[in-house]
């Protein structure tokens, strides 16, 4: 019976056709995976070509037994007269079994893994390594820094190991207080490991035991007594004694599995003073840190992770404190080549080399070091969140999603991460969502400025500015000299049309922070939405002048920014020449700009300075890159009224002015009111003033 049964696959060539559909399916896999992120195609492309070439197996191979493929077309199939004997038919037969089995195993395998973000663990070898509690005399100076890094430096020694799954560090510290069976449920881990630190002069006693969250049941403890100089020994001998508990391999014995970068206790007592201070992230706490690195360096010139936390410092001290972005620049890299000249593996170095890069506008260039950083230790959470972060703001948004999910499921419970996963929610219309998300940040750390922020920029994307001014007050009151949150105060209250306030807001941010690329920014749109062009057309030339003409400079995204506000005030001004000419040295070529609608806004601002100077072709020519750049943003799951009115920006620019309205009323719709902006927006100066600009305004406007 079963011979009879090969017998009839074999005549209806059932498992050839099987076959060969099998390995056309694997070949459109591999074509798909390789032009979805080159093309911007949607993520779940992918996914869907997978579960397609899966579902066609049956079809196929019913389709192959009724039905044959000859020279005179598709012909019912036959059943076979009588069995034909053949000593390699069996042969034959087994190995197109094999290759169809192997080619079924490899799609299953990929929609697996397309599932799957992270691989696969024993729950039974995964750990999450709580903060150390101090205990300290009294007379001791404040060293709950101390014991939290020695803490974090025995989950980074067990992240190296193979086969064991450790929740990241900003998840773990977040249990400081937390029963250990409900940590477990929380991270999905096994084990927890908790312990003390009690410093004395020079002598450190470090308590540590190991927890099975299912029961609550002690699986190891010690206690250590050495002095301070010894603390790399003492965590070095709890990591391997962890591993030896749970029946893990390292390399060999002698593997190192903590490499604190210097053998000075002093100089690393240092370290972790300066990264607890610089979690703050005030310009104060900045400046401390600063200060405490650079005692670090005074007791090891070449201990390269206190370079980073030196070029770190910079970097925060450029987005939160009073510090010009080319002065912060030149002070950051300086720190960070001295860190990656000592250390060029160090994936905190890389990531902040990124960002270092990043503050100068070569966005490409950022992202390779994230990714190199993410490739020197796949376990890192920051640098997915640092690259889903500049995935989103170059208008990648599926791609963003992936590398957002990546860096929950390394560390879940992690604020930021979730605040920045709700903002890329909010641009892709999914404001429910984006809420549920910085609720439950909000939950876990209340008062927290960044959750605040981020509420501001959600309420805004959704068009509920009075919901936003709540949250930009909030932020303000936690924070009253940051620029970022002063600057959230400014843009909401022009965008509701408190111009007392807003300019009340705009003194206080000018004598907190009047070189804060942020503050800047915020006060060229306040120039722009106040009508104060030559204000504006002052700040914005001053500005980019010293880069304009230099060819370091050219194609970052620091000059195709700056060069868009310089251009939006000339042609407010009248000076069409003067617009275009700023906007052809900035621009490189529209194929290889991101698909952002800020990009487009200035695609179409050239078209605009073209027309006007008497160049329709030049216009329509921009106008229509402007439109791809908005096509590939959609590709990308922008949705919502800043879409809709980047497209109405792209069509008036050439003068499509009833166009441009259908386009804003589509983004009125979708909950845009940006009504202000709008009113002085060059390329809606012909559109405003059409009576039916005024019919499709709500009623309050």
């Amino acid at each position: 019976m079963f011979k009879r049964f090969m017998g009839e696959l074999r005549h209806r060539r059932v498992l050839r056709t099987a076959v060969a559909y099998a390995f056309v399916a694997a070949a459109m896999v591999e074509f798909t995976d390789i032009v979805t992120p080159a093309l911007g195609l949607p993520e779940g492309l992918l996914r869907a070509v997978i579960i397609i070439a899966l579902v066609g197996f049956p079809v196929v191979i019913v389709l192959a037994w009724f039905f044959d493929l000859t020279a005179g077309g598709i012909v019912r199939g036959t059943a076979m007269s009588e069995p034909v004997s053949s000593h390699r038919a069996p042969v034959v037969s087994i190995v197109l079994i094999v290759l169809l089995g192997s080619a079924v195993a490899y799609l299953s395998h990929r929609l697996y893994g397309e599932s799957r973000e992270q691989p696969g663990f024993e729950r039974g070898k995964s750990i999450a390594v709580l903060p150390f509690v101090s205990i300290s005399a009294e007379s001791e100076p404040e060293t709950a820094y101390f014991s939290n890094g020695v803490a974090e430096e025995i989950l980074n020694a067990l992240s190296k190991v193979e086969g064991l799954r450790v929740a990241a560090r900003t998840s773990s510290f977040a249990f400081r207080d937390y029963d250990v069976r409900e940590v477990g449920q929380m991270l999905d881990v096994s084990l927890v490991l908790e312990g003390t630190v009690r410093r004395a002069g020079d002598q450190l006693r470090i308590s540590a035991q190991l927890v099975d969250t299912g029961n609550g049941f002690q699986l190891w403890s010690d206690v250590y007594d050495h002095e301070l100089r010894d603390v790399f020994k003492i965590q070095e001998e709890i990591a391997h004694s962890i591993v030896k508990a749970l029946s893990l391999k390292v390399l060999d014995d002698g593997t190192r599995l903590v490499t604190p970068g210097t053998v000075s206790t002093e100089a690393y007592d240092k370290y972790l003073e300066g990264r607890s201070v610089l979690q703050a992230r005030t310009p104060a706490a900045a400046q401390r840190a600063i200060e405490i690195f650079k005692e670090a360096l005074v007791f090891d010139p070449d201990y390269a992770q206190a370079y980073a936390g030196l070029a770190d410092s910079w970097i925060v001290l450029r987005e939160v404190g009073n510090l010009s972005l080319l002065e912060a620049t030149q002070q950051s890299h300086a720190a960070i080549t001295k860190a990656l000249q000592l250390n060029v593996d160090l994936p905190e170095a890389q990531a902040s080399l990124g960002l270092c890069i990043l503050g100068g506008g070569d966005k490409s260039s950022a992202g390779l070091q994230f990714q190199k950083a993410i490739d020197l230790d796949p376990q890192y959470a920051d640098g997915y969140l640092l690259r889903a972060n500049l995935l989103r703001d170059q208008g990648y948004l599926a791609q963003a999603t992936r590398v957002y999910t990546q860096a929950l499921a390394l560390d879940p419970y992690n604020p930021t991460v979730s605040e920045n996963m709700a903002l890329l929610l909010a641009l892709q219309g999914r404001f429910d969502e984006a809420n549920a998300q910085l609720r439950d940040s909000v939950k876990r750390e209340p008062g927290r400025l960044t959750a605040s922020l981020a509420a501001v920029r959600v309420a805004a994307l959704a068009g509920d500015n009075e919901n936003a001014l709540e949250h930009a007050q909030r932020a303000a009151e936690l924070a009253p000299r940051s620029p970022v949150a002063l600057a959230a105060l400014l843009d909401t209250n022009v965008r509701l049309g408190r111009l007392v306030e807003a300019r009340a807001a705009l003194q206080r941010m000018q004598e907190a922070a009047p070189k804060n690329e942020t503050a800047i920014i915020a006060t060229m749109r306040f120039y722009l939405m106040t009508g104060e062009n030559d204000a504006l057309d002052e700040m914005a030339t001053a500005r980019i002048e010293p880069f304009i003409d230099n060819q370091g400079w050219s194609g970052t995204a620091f000059l195709f920014e700056g060069v868009s506000w310089a251009a939006m005030a000339r042609l407010a001004q009248g000076d069409a020449p003067g617009a275009r000419d700023l906007l052809e040295k900035g621009i490189s070529d529209p194929a290889d700009l991101d698909p952002h609608p800020s990009v487009a806004h200035t695609l179409s601002l050239l078209a605009r300075a073209r027309s006007l100077d008497g160049d329709p072709e030049g216009a329509a020519e921009m106008a229509a890159s402007a439109k791809q750049i908005l096509d590939r943003a959609q590709a990308q799951g922008l949705a919502g009224g800043q879409l809709h009115y980047a497209r109405a920006s792209a069509v008036a620019a050439t003068g499509s002015s009833v166009q441009a309205l259908e386009h804003l009323s589509d983004a009125i719709k979708a909950g845009w009111d940006d009504f202000v902006w709008a009113s002085h927006d060059p390329l809606m100066a012909d559109v405003i003033e059409l009576p039916a600009y005024r019919a499709i305004l709500p009623v309050s406007e």
